[in-house]
């Protein structure tokens, strides 16, 4: 699952001042952009938090924050669903190879580069994930693979030691890596493109394999992007590179799909701002309360005998169900209130009206 950066320290573990629980206790355990806490959710405290802990567990700071990146996971789980339930998708997401495997003869190079172009559509929340490349070449050899945007003067990575077996497709799987994700949108130009290359420098020549059929028929990956082969000389002015059918012996396996989980963090993965959006605080406000609820139940659970186990159980559920409640309530506001027009991956078929009431 990918990380949401803007749900990061959204509340803190305490800043209440105990020398009795110093010990272990994170140098970050005080920061929370929303300036709300975990140990002061009404009912808890750090020794009753602290109750149900035994050999093994850990210290009451790997409880909390164990809680508390749990409660995050959920968050996002239950209100995606929620969203997912009065949405549908735009497109269709793609998994699978870019490039026909049919040829019948060498490419002779006489460019520096030669390799693919990737134009996206633009699509707020759309990314690319590179799985692997295939490549059909005319001799055995291993050679790297240099990938651009038109953003950057230099390479946004490279990718070393691609294998080639004359005259055969050769796969190479990759590791992932967050490296090869690459967005479909930037606000920093109109079109964000792509380029996949690679230098023959006389030592080898690819197939003429095409990107695609050029038929009627399109293939899904073009509701994502535009993809072409391209061949040039002046690597600062790839942009004007000669464009063609031909793949150039190369075969992209890729992901196109859409993050929708970005609308948490308002169609970007940046900071919330809680001094001036309520959804922001209603977030902060959700999370410790479902953290809270999974504290509760661990002191439910255990067999631990100390002053907090030993409260009526009516009196510990009650004060869960309260949590759970309060979660509820928030998710729902929030699954009511989000924008789903802050990215490009869904449209609505809600149907429903009104308000649900907020955080207090």
């Amino acid at each position: 699952m990918k990380t949401l950066t803007c749900l990061d320290e959204i509340i803190g573990l305490s800043r209440t001042q105990c020398p009795c629980y110093d010990d272990d206790k994170p140098e970050n355990s005080e920061d929370s952009n929303s300036g709300l806490y975990l140990d002061e959710l009404d009912g808890l405290e750090l020794k009753a938090i602290s109750s149900d802990i035994e050999c093994g567990d850990g210290s009451i700071w790997q409880k909390m924050q164990r809680a508390e990146e749990n409660a995050k996971i959920q968050f996002r789980s239950d209100l995606m669903k929620c969203i997912g339930a009065t949405t549908e998708a735009k497109r269709k997401a793609f998994y699978g190879r870019i490039g026909l495997t049919e040829w019948s003869k060498n490419i002779t190079i006489t460019n520096d580069f030669v390799g693919q172009r990737i134009k996206t559509c633009n699509i707020k929340g759309g990314e690319m994930t590179l799985k692997g490349i295939s490549t059909l070449m005319d001799t055995t050899i291993s050679f790297d693979i240099e990938v651009y945007n038109n953003l950057q003067p230099t390479p946004i990575l490279i990718l070393n030691g691609i294998n080639a077996v004359a005259n055969t497709i050769e796969t190479n799987v990759l590791t992932p890596d967050p490296l090869l994700t690459f967005p479909l949108y930037t606000e920093e130009c109109d079109v964000l493109e792509y380029y996949i290359l690679y230098k023959p420098n006389g030592a080898f020549e690819p197939k003429n394999n095409r990107v695609s059929c050029g038929c009627s028929t399109r293939p899904e990956w073009e509701k994502w992007a535009d993809i072409q082969g391209v061949k040039g000389d002046d690597i600062t002015k790839r942009e004007t590179f000669f464009t063609q059918k031909e793949a150039f012996g190369l075969f992209l396996d890729v992901e196109f799909t859409c993050n929708t989980s970005e609308l948490i963090c308002g169609g970007t993965n940046s900071k919330l701002d809680f001094d001036n959006d309520e959804k922001a605080m209603a977030m902060a406000y959700a999370i410790r309360y479902e953290a809270g609820r999974s504290l509760i139940d661990n002191i439910l659970g255990t067999a631990n005998v100390n002053r907090y186990t030993m409260l009526p159980a009516d009196s510990l559920w009650k004060l869960r169900n309260h949590y759970a409640e309060r979660y509820n309530e928030l998710v729902a506001y929030l699954c009511q209130e989000m924008d789903i027009t802050q990215n490009d991956c869904l449209m609505c078929n809600d149907t429903r009206i009104g308000k649900t009431v907020i955080y207090s």
